[in-house]
């Protein structure tokens, strides 16, 4: 328990273990001799590498790994002598434990979090956060707690973030307990400040590279004059662009919110869900999602899908079925190629030759079946044309 002695044996003990053992131990020197360490701090030290001895760990990688984590530690400005001392408490418990493992998995987890703020490292994916601004703490299980971070997940070459969150990390589980924090669709080529999810209580297992979120708070500023509550689930994928992003994924709760004009002349009814840069409305199992065309303050035409893609420059349904009111009577079909062109104000209805797409219309006005392939109207004019 002697400092100088203490960092003489050690450097026998590492540098004749393996060659690049001395050169470890000279950066060490700077950290050991630099005032870094408090008395209480040397203290611990000495009595978690005499433990170490005990349990016959390894000069590589487990006294390096050891040395490293502990010289990094007290360097770090943001940690406090509490925040020391319930890191060694922890050290402490895991080599009283019968599996060596656990100490040496520790170990690993504090190199890369004092070397890059990770939480989670694996040959395909990486959690980190994006400050050291975090506390160690020991309840039955080693956690660390982080008061304010961005938390982000590196896999398949590139990247997803949750911003502005708190939580705690419990590495040997590998599981980060989050609350609050905000998801945005910006990587879909939308704005950070216009489409976004507010997270509440949320869990993410740090080995893949997904999460969801229940309960959260949607706002789309392009569409919703309200926001919605209701589901977020966020994945990384490979080669992901604006053009062909599939997350981040909002499903709303609410499957019956009504949306007046959601353009000039069209309403919406049912609920939302958005899919990476499309936002779409959805039905549920009792009734679809409904879109409705206002003609002389009078619904003349009304389109129902289960999922209906809503752009602003367009709405579309692979199958719709729809009907179009004249009176007490109407023409009607169970299931069409629906397109709504916003600037065009153009409703097509097209036919494909399969499904229950090849039913006839059936049209009570003029009391007859109609079998065409096209149906254009332009809501602002009288005439709809069959080709």
């Amino acid at each position: 328990k002697d400092s100088i002695e203490f960092f003489e044996t050690m450097n026998d003990y590492l540098s004749d273990a393996r060659k690049e053992g001395k050169d470890f131990m000279k950066q060490f020197e700077l950290v050991w001799y630099g005032g870094y360490f408090s008395e209480k701090q040397r203290d611990g030290v000495y009595e978690v590498s005499n433990k170490m001895l005990e349990k016959k760990l390894r000069a590589f990688p487990d006294f390096r790994n050891y040395l490293f984590t502990v010289g990094s530690f007290v360097v770090d400005e943001n940690q406090s002598e509490a925040s020391f001392e319930a890191w060694q408490e922890i050290i402490l418990k895991l080599l009283e434990q019968r599996r060596k493992k656990n100490f040496t998995n520790f170990l690993e987890f504090c190199n890369g979090l004092f070397r890059d703020n990770a939480l989670y490292i694996s040959a395909s994916t990486k959690w980190a956060a994006n400050n050291s601004n975090y506390t160690f703490e020991y309840d039955s299980l080693p956690k660390l707690k982080f008061n304010s971070l961005d938390l982000i997940c590196y896999a398949k070459r590139d990247s997803m973030k949750i911003f502005d969150t708190k939580g705690t990390y419990y590495p040997t589980e590998e599981l980060w307990v989050g609350y609050g924090g905000t998801v945005n669709w910006q990587k879909t080529g939308l704005l950070g400040d216009e489409v976004y999810a507010e997270l509440t209580n949320y869990k993410v297992e740090t080995n893949g590279a997904d999460f969801e979120a229940d309960s959260v708070t949607f706002y789309n500023s392009f569409y919703l004059d309200q926001a919605l509550s209701g589901k977020l689930s966020n994945k990384v994928l490979a080669n992901m662009t604006p053009d062909n992003a599939s997350y981040p994924r909002f499903d709303s709760y609410d499957k019956r919110i009504r949306i007046e004009n959601i353009s000039p002349g069209v309403n919406f009814d049912g609920g939302f869900a958005m899919v990476g840069p499309k936002l779409l409305g959805t039905g549920d199992e009792e009734q679809d999602a409904l879109v409705e065309f206002i003609r002389n303050d009078t619904l003349f035409l009304r389109a129902s899908s289960d999922v209906f893609s809503i752009r602003t420059d367009k709405i579309i349904s692979t199958q719709a079925a729809i009907r179009m009111y004249f009176g007490q009577d109407s023409i009607s079909h169970p299931g069409l190629n629906f397109k709504y062109l916003v600037e065009e104000k153009l409703v097509t209805l097209y036919k494909e030759n399969k499904g229950v797409a090849i039913t006839p219309y059936t049209n009570s006005y003029h009391n007859l079946e109609m079998d065409f392939e096209v149906l254009n109207w332009k809501t602002n004019e009288p005439i709809i044309t069959l080709t």
